[in-house]
C-alpha cells in the first residue's frame, strides 16, 4: 500500500515537471533563429542564435546580409559567445572584433559600411554558440544578470549561515549537516559565478565549474534520502559519505566529457531519484516533506537544459535572455527555502514535543509528589493507629500483671484476659509483617490446584463456634468440586478476613451467608441469580459472595474500604488491625482475581470475590 502511494506521489511530481518543461518548450519554440544568409530584423530583440556556421580554411564562417533601412534594422548590435576563452576570436569582414571592456563574451558588431552590403563573420577556435542582440538590450540584460547573481549569492549566504547556526545548536540531527553541506555547495557555486571571466575560462575553472552540477545533484539526493527518516543501507551510506561525494562528482564529469549526452542524463536521474525518495517519505507520512518535494519539482521543472538543451533542435531556439537567466541559480532559491521551511517545521514540532514532555513530566512530578504526601499521611496515620492499638492491649496486660503481683490468687481471672490480649498483639504483628511483604513483593505463594469448595467448607465449620457465641446464623451453600489455581492458606486467609468482618458488624440474631456462583449459572437450590449481586461470574470464573445483615457501609466509606488501616466513620475500633480487607484485596490480586463491595447503610454489606477456575 505504501509503495502504491509513493508511486502515485512520484507520478504526480513527474507530471508537474513535464508540464513545466512543456511550457518552456512552447515559449522557446517561438524564439527566432538567425540562419546563415538571413538578414537582421527587429525580431532579434530577445537575442537570436546564429545557426548554420560553415567550415572553411580560416575557420567557421557566417554571412549577414544587408539590413533593411526601416524598423530596428539600424540598431547597434553585439555578438555574444557562450564561452569565455582566449582561443575564441571573431572577425568581421577581415577586421578582428575586440571584446567589450570587463567582458570576455560580448563583441560589439560594427555597423554596415553601406546599404546592400553583406558582412562576413569568421570564428576561429572551437565552435560555440554565438548570439546577436541589440547592444542596449544586452547591456540591460547583463546588468539584470549581475544583480540577480549577487542577490542569489546573498540569499545563499544567509541560508548557509542559518543552516550552520542550526547545526551548531543541534549537531545530533544528521539531516542538518546534509542541509548545511547542500547550502554551502550552492553558495560556493554562486561565488564561482562572480569570479573573473578569465579564471572561469581556464582549464581548472572549467573543471571546477562543470563538477559543481553533479556534486549539487548528489548532495541533494543524499539530503532527500535523509528526509525519509529511515536508515540507509550500509553500502549506500558508505558511498554517500562526504569524502566520497567529490569522487563521484569527478567520475560523473569524466563520464560526461567522454559522452556529452550522458551529462544531462546522469543529472536528471539523480534529481529524479531525489524526487522518488521524497515521494516515499510523503507516503510514509513524514510531516512537512511536501515542502522540499515541491522545491525539488520546481528546481527540476525550471531547468530543462540539464538534459534536453543538448539537443540542437531545442537549444538552437533558446533566446539569449533565457540563456543569461539560466546561468543564474535563482531557481535553487525556492528549493533552499522549501528545505528551510521543512527544517523549521521539524524544529517547531520537536520544540512542541519538548514542551509536551515537559508538561507531562510536571504532571508526573505533581502526581508523584501528591502520591508521596498521601503515602506519608497514610504512614503517619498507620503508625498512630498501630501505636494506639498496641498501647491498649499492653496497658491491659500491664494492669493484669500489676494485679497479679499484688494478688497472686487472681491468676484464674486474669489469665483469659492475658491470652486474649496477647493473641491480638500477635495477630496485629502478623498482619503488619504480611502487609510489608505484600508491598515489597516478597510474599512467596505456593500455587497449586486447590479445591475452593473444600476451603470454604472447612473455614465456615471452624467459624461456626464464634457465630453461635454471638447468636448469628452462619450459612454456607457451596457448589462442590470447584477448583482454582492458588495457595490454599492464602485463599483461606482471604475469606477468613471477610467472614470475620461480617460476624463483627452483624448484630445478635443476624445472619451471615456464603454463596457461590459460576459462569455457567450453577448455584444452590433456593438461591436466585441476584444472590451474587451485580458482579456476574463470567465463563471460566467463580464468584464467592459473603453477605451480612449488619449496619452497612456508607457510599463515601465504600470507596476507601480496601485501603490500608482504614476504619469507617461509625467503626467502634473492635479487636481488628484494620488491615484485613487490604490484605484480602492484595491476596486476591495475586490470585488473578477481583474483589468488590456492595452495601447500603442499614441494609447490610456484601463482599464479592471473583477468581478464575481451572479444570
Amino acid at each position: 500500500m505504501m509503495r502504491r502511494q509513493a508511486g502515485v506521489v512520484f507520478f504526480i511530481s513527474c507530471l508537474c515537471v513535464a508540464a513545466m518543461w512543456a511550457a518552456y518548450f512552447c515559449f522557446n519554440s517561438r524564439q527566432p533563429v538567425l540562419e546563415n544568409g538571413q538578414a537582421l530584423w527587429g525580431e532579434v530583440y530577445w537575442g537570436s542564435r546564429l545557426n548554420g556556421w560553415e567550415r572553411e580554411k580560416e575557420g567557421w564562417t557566417f554571412t549577414l546580409p544587408a539590413e533593411p533601412d526601416e524598423g530596428m534594422g539600424r540598431e547597434e548590435r553585439s555578438l555574444w559567445v557562450s564561452v569565455c576563452s582566449p582561443s575564441v576570436r571573431i572577425f568581421c569582414d577581415g577586421e578582428e572584433l575586440k571584446p567589450e571592456a570587463g567582458s570576455g563574451q560580448e563583441y560589439p558588431l560594427p555597423a554596415s559600411s553601406g546599404a546592400g552590403e553583406s558582412r562576413r563573420l569568421v570564428l576561429s577556435g572551437p565552435l560555440c554558440n554565438v548570439y546577436v542582440a541589440g547592444r542596449a538590450n544586452l547591456t540591460q540584460w547583463l546588468r539584470l544578470k549581475e544583480q540577480a547573481t549577487w542577490a542569489t549569492v546573498a540569499a545563499m549566504l544567509v541560508l548557509a549561515l542559518y543552516a550552520l547556526v542550526l547545526y551548531c545548536c543541534k549537531p545530533s540531527e544528521k539531516y542538518l549537516l546534509d542541509f548545511l553541506f547542500f547550502q554551502s555547495l550552492l553558495l560556493l557555486w554562486e561565488v564561482f559565478r562572480v569570479l573573473p571571466d578569465g579564471w572561469q575560462a581556464s582549464y581548472p575553472g572549467l573543471l571546477i565549474g562543470r563538477s559543481f552540477t553533479p556534486l549539487v545533484a548528489i548532495a541533494s539526493l543524499k539530503y532527500c534520502l535523509r528526509l525519509t527518516e529511515r536508515p540507509l543501507p550500509f553500502g549506500l551510506e558508505t558511498a554517500l559519505r562526504w569524502s566520497c561525494l567529490p569522487l563521484w562528482a569527478v567520475a560523473v564529469h569524466v563520464l560526461s566529457e567522454a559522452v556529452p549526452m550522458l551529462r544531462g542524463v546522469v543529472n536528471i536521474v539523480l534529481y529524479l531519484l531525489g524526487v522518488a525518495a521524497l515521494s516515499y517519505a510523503a507516503a510514509r507520512g513524514v510531516r512537512g516533506v511536501l515542502w522540499p518535494l515541491g522545491g525539488m519539482v520546481f528546481r527540476l521543472g525550471m531547468s530543462p537544459g540539464i538534459l534536453l538543451l543538448s539537443l540542437s533542435a531545442v537549444s538552437s531556439r533558446e533566446s539569449l535572455l533565457f540563456l543569461l537567466l539560466r546561468n543564474v541559480h535563482f531557481i535553487d532559491i525556492p528549493l533552499s527555502l522549501a528545505m528551510m521551511v521543512f527544517v523549521n517545521q521539524k524544529f517547531a514540532r520537536q520544540f512542541d514535543e519538548s514542551e509536551r514532555l515537559a508538561r507531562h513530566l510536571d504532571e508526573l512530578v505533581a502526581e508523584r509528589t501528591k502520591r508521596l504526601k498521601q503515602l506519608q499521611a497514610e504512614r503517619q496515620s498507620m503508625v498512630m493507629n498501630i501505636t494506639h492499638d498496641l498501647r491498649t492491649p499492653l496497658f491491659v496486660m500491664r494492669s493484669c500483671l500489676d494485679t497479679l503481683e499484688a494478688n497472686p490468687d487472681s491468676l484464674p481471672a486474669m489469665l483469659p484476659i492475658l491470652k486474649e490480649r496477647s493473641a491480638f498483639v500477635s495477630s496485629l504483628t502478623e498482619d503488619l509483617f504480611l502487609l510489608v511483604k505484600l508491598q515489597e513483593g516478597k510474599l512467596i505463594l505456593s500455587f497449586q490446584r486447590e479445591c475452593l469448595s473444600e476451603v470454604l467448607r472447612r473455614l465456615t465449620v471452624s467459624m461456626e463456634l464464634e457465630a453461635r457465641q454471638k447468636n448469628i446464623c452462619l450459612s454456607a451453600r457451596v457448589i462442590p468440586e470447584l477448583y482454582v489455581w492458588g495457595d490454599g492458606i492464602r485463599l483461606q486467609q482471604i475469606f477468613q478476613n471477610l467472614i470475620s468482618n461480617a460476624l463483627h458488624y452483624t448484630p445478635d440474631g443476624g445472619t451471615v451467608s456464603v454463596r457461590v456462583r459460576t459462569g455457567e449459572g450453577e448455584e444452590k437450590e433456593g438461591e436466585g441469580p441476584e444472590e451474587t449481586g451485580s458482579v456476574p461470574a463470567a465463563p471460566g470464573f467463580v464468584v464467592v459472595a459473603v453477605r451480612d445483615s449488619g449496619k452497612g457501609i456508607s457510599a463515601s466509606d465504600a470507596e476507601h474500604i480496601f485501603e490500608r488501616y482504614f476504619y469507617t466513620k461509625s467503626d467502634n475500633k473492635h479487636d481488628s488491625s484494620g488491615l484485613g480487607l487490604s490484605i484480602a484485596r492484595e491476596l486476591t490480586l495475586l490470585h488473578h482475581g477481583e474483589i468488590f463491595v456492595r452495601s447500603e447503610e442499614g441494609q447490610g454489606s456484601e463482599f464479592l470475590v471473583r477468581l478464575p477456575l481451572v479444570e
